[in-house]
């Protein structure tokens, strides 16, 4: 058998065009071997099953590959989070239409194992659906994109410095017993339809605010955070909200598609696909400056800036604007610093808002701008919703599944609109919609 060459990863691969086909046998000849291709495909066109110790022989092969690319990834659970990823872009972009685009076939089909996936490529579509092969070869894409995402483990090194991390901040920052919240409440208040926050209460109704504003009962659970002074006393303490998170690696790899299709000029292959730069923020955590506003919370941002210079094994950081990736305007502003760690590739992304930002990131949809096929509010849930959008003809072509994906976009965004204005509101009543 010959050796095994690194495929190249295009957009051009998941199109199911002429284009697309001749893309993906020359680069499944090229991860496969062009001998195993052909041997495979002469079974194929015979409608014989290769036989096991040939199906062997080329499991042996990929898995040795792959673990030669990617030293901290495992091949078949590689598959299973493939099937993971177009899962969870599945969720975001069908949110109430279950039966839509589904994998059943892949499922069905496919053990996982590389022989399987090059059995199910090389038999002609006269003896095998078209849906099947193309959702075969999409997993197989997928896969060695999640494969790249999971070997940053770093065999544990990544999580074990977030949980230092944690432990940092409860000793240098955080007052009161470790790991103990306290509950933080408020009301907020909102234009109705677009769920613009028009400011916060601690009481309802408040007479500050005009009737006909919509209301939200909300509560947090939060640490306090110490105020130091130059001299690095505490002088007082301010509610935090503080999420450390570990990104999944299925959101990692659909973020890095999506950037990846925006940042190439699409080529005669149709582009490649790029994770390394574009999935660097897996670890990191949340702070929300629950009083203050942003003066707080650019003082509270520069605080924990100074103090993590102390962290053993700091390198170095870099201070970032807000998220401006988005074809929408209207995000909110929040600060975002990448703290870069001794024995980490990745850095560890910190991001803090004040609570009127993180209010509007949570729940304001805006309005439906025909511009763009959805709403324009800076709502996170509709920031998903356009990021799987703007590659959902990779994931779900027309060609495969006669999807209007513009109309499925633009239902499920009213959807998602008409969730957060219901989501946790009190006045007026969201049930009184249902009658």
């Amino acid at each position: 058998m010959q050796t095994i060459d690194r495929p190249e990863l295009t957009f051009g691969i998941f199109g199911v065009d002429a284009r697309g086909r001749r893309l993906l046998v020359s680069q499944s000849q090229r991860f496969f071997g062009k001998e195993n291709f052909d041997l495979f495909r002469a079974y194929g066109r015979k409608g014989e099953q290769p036989p096991e110790e040939l199906k062997q022989s080329v499991d042996r092969e990929i898995y040795a590959k792959v673990y030669e690319w990617h030293s901290a990834a495992d091949w078949s659970a590689a598959m299973v989070q493939a099937n993971r990823t177009v899962n969870s872009a599945h969720g975001i972009f069908f949110p109430d239409q279950e039966k839509r685009a589904t994998m059943v076939t892949n499922i069905a089909w496919s053990d996982n194992r590389p022989s399987t996936a090059l059995r199910i490529l090389t038999t002609p579509t006269r003896l095998i659906g078209e849906q099947c092969k193309y959702e075969q070869g999409r997993q197989l894409g997928l896969a060695l994109l999640c494969a790249e995402v999971m070997s940053r483990d770093e065999n544990g090194t990544a999580r074990a410095i977030l949980s230092s991390i944690n432990q940092f901040l409860e000793s240098k920052s955080f007052i009161g017993r470790e790991g103990d919240p306290d509950d933080y409440h408020t009301f907020s208040y909102h234009t109705p339809d677009t769920n613009r926050l028009q400011g916060l209460s601690q009481e309802y109704p408040d007479s500050v605010y005009p009737e006909g504003l919509w209301v939200k009962s909300l509560d947090f659970p939060v640490r306090k955070l110490g105020i130091r002074d130059s001299s690095r006393e505490v002088v007082g303490s301010v509610p935090v909200l503080y999420d450390p998170r570990e990104k999944e690696i299925e959101a990692a790899v659909i973020k890095a598609k999506e950037r990846s299709l925006r940042a190439t000029k699409m080529g005669s292959n149709g582009g490649a696909i790029e994770t390394s730069p574009y999935a660097t923020d897996q670890l990191g955590f949340r702070l929300v400056v629950m009083e203050g506003g942003r003066t707080l919370r650019d003082r509270v941002t520069s605080q924990l800036e100074d103090l993590f210079q102390s962290f053993e094994g700091f390198k170095g950081m870099r201070t970032l604007d807000r998220d401006s990736g988005s074809s929408k305007t209207d995000r909110v502003t929040f600060r975002r610093t990448y703290i870069y760690i001794e024995g980490l590739r990745n850095p560890i992304e910190m991001m803090v808002f004040s609570l009127d930002d993180w209010l509007a990131q949570e729940y304001e949809v805006g309005k439906f701008d025909p511009n763009i096929g959805m709403h324009n509010g800076p709502a996170h849930d509709l920031y998903k919703l356009e990021m799987v959008g703007s590659v959902a003809q990779y994931l779900w072509p027309s060609g495969v599944y006669g999807i209007d994906l513009e109309g499925v976009k633009k239902a499920s965004s009213y959807d998602y609109a008409a969730r957060l204005r219901r989501k946790q509101r009190i006045h007026p009543s969201p049930y009184l919609e249902e009658f």
